[in-house]
């Protein structure tokens, strides 16, 4: 799986070039010689606002400006669908690429009902955006909980966001820190996949 920054620090921003390197696997004469990645993690952690993603100091402008970013007319899904094509082309062969998008946490400062409100919003509008993307060799097949622990302020609706998420056939990934809150309860908390 290849993790992709994209957040408002544009020189994270890759081009098509750029993916044909993850999608292929090139040799040191830069022939391109097998497959490689097929698994994308879009996250970011600097928001235009100069708020965080991580930690829920960004704002629902920013969430929208990440959507556009990845997902919008000329995004990185774009990109990465162009260099796809690319490289199936060169190989004569193809394979499914797999998405995965960040959730963001949302404001500490918002109530409960608040917060889930607004990570449906996302996922919703995720799933709208994705849509606008016709190539039958990429499936959105989940998302990211953007937050490296799980704190106690963050059990329940990390719950409900895992609900959200399986009950529209999709998985939930973290990556949490070494010894984060949460950890020894990933699976009560709903994700389906954790990487350390």
């Amino acid at each position: 799986m290849v993790l992709v920054y994209i957040d408002s620090r544009k020189s994270l921003f890759l081009d098509t070039k750029d993916y044909e390197y993850f999608i292929g696997y090139i040799d040191e004469s830069g022939s391109i010689r097998d497959l490689f990645f097929d698994s994308f993690l879009f996250l970011g952690i600097v928001a235009p606002s100069g708020g965080s993603y991580e930690t829920g100091t960004a704002t629902k402008d920013d969430w929208r400006w990440f959507l556009n970013a990845i997902l919008g007319p000329g995004g990185q899904v774009d990109k990465l669908v162009e260099a796809h094509k690319n490289i199936c082309n060169i190989l004569e062969r193809c394979n499914i690429i797999k998405l995965i998008v960040m959730i963001l946490r949302p404001p500490p400062n918002l109530s409960y009902e608040e917060r889930i409100s607004l990570v449906k919003w996302y996922i919703n509008e995720c799933l709208k955006d994705f849509q606008r993307i016709q190539y039958d060799k990429i499936r959105l097949v989940g998302f990211y909980w953007m937050s490296e622990s799980v704190g106690k302020d963050d059990t329940d609706l990390v719950r409900k966001v895992s609900n959200i998420i399986h009950n529209k056939n999709l998985s939930f990934y973290w990556i949490p820190y070494y010894f984060a809150q949460g950890v020894d309860a990933w699976k009560d908390l709903g994700f389906d996949y954790v990487m350390l």
